[in-house]
């Protein structure tokens, strides 16, 4: 893993989450893409941290599109890619992250699994983080095609009475859309790349990184916050190697 720099977001203030008694929690944003392995290895390190030190991640979506979209060229670059680097990629993902993952067969069209995740966030909300789970386990451990609207249904019907027909019902157009929240909120903080992890609205860390060192990394940035230094260039654990955003929903 090379070194990389902590930066900061364009937006100007800090933005908190509040706990019922009123004291401030940082706020965690984490961009990821259910076709994106290091998004997997970045949703599980965060996942699974998160309430050791008592944060609530917000998951954000930022769909790669498939073969369906105009930027099939780069969907298809990106399939190249994972195959030639599957072997580290699944070594890292086993060591560092204790995942076995299948290499994945052609790309993913994201977007259906975006659209089925904002649909159930207003269903129930609470089971969010075990549908992007479930997901993530769907493409990269049973080599399932989460682009495959039956897939979705049969695998995000478990959380939520409803939400097989709710989502039956969607139109052909929606399941080509990202959750327009979302994506207006990666524009504002200038995210061009799964996976991201945005805290407090001011800093930056791209990539995936294991429990330990995105531990250390969240401390000293929220040190930062608590002090009041907020300037871009700090040093702190960073990526493997992120995956660019290849298409606009």
């Amino acid at each position: 893993m090379s070194p990389a720099t902590a930066t900061r977001a364009p937006e100007a203030s800090a933005a908190f989450d509040a706990t019922a008694d009123g004291v401030r929690r940082s706020l965690v944003e984490l961009y990821l893409d259910h076709g994106c392995p290091w998004s997997y290895m970045a949703f599980t390190a965060l996942s699974r941290l998160a309430p050791e030190i008592g944060i609530r991640p917000t998951w954000r979506l930022l769909p790669i599109a498939g073969d369906r979209s105009v930027a099939a060229a780069d969907a298809g670059m990106h399939a190249a890619r994972l195959a030639a680097e599957w072997p580290e990629i699944a070594a890292s993902a086993a060591a560092d992250f204790g995942l076995r993952l299948r290499q994945p067969i052609g790309p993913a069209d994201g977007r259906p699994a975006a659209a089925a995740i904002h649909l159930l966030r207003g269903i129930a909300p609470d089971r969010e983080p075990e549908a992007h789970a479930a997901l993530f386990a769907a493409r990269f451990e049973a080599g399932q095609d989460i682009s495959d609207p039956a897939c979705l249904s049969a695998l995000l019907g478990a959380f939520a009475e409803g939400f097989g027909e709710a989502f039956a019902a969607l139109a052909p157009a929606d399941l080509r859309a990202a959750p327009a929240e979302d994506t207006e909120q990666a524009l504002q903080a200038g995210v061009r790349v799964v996976p991201t992890l945005v805290l407090n609205r001011r800093h930056v860390l791209l990539g995936a990184e294991p429990r330990d060192v995105l531990r250390l990394a969240l401390a000293n940035l929220t040190s930062n916050d608590a002090r009041g230094d907020v300037g871009p260039g700090r040093r702190a654990a960073t990526p493997p190697n992120p995956i660019p955003r290849l298409a606009s929903p």
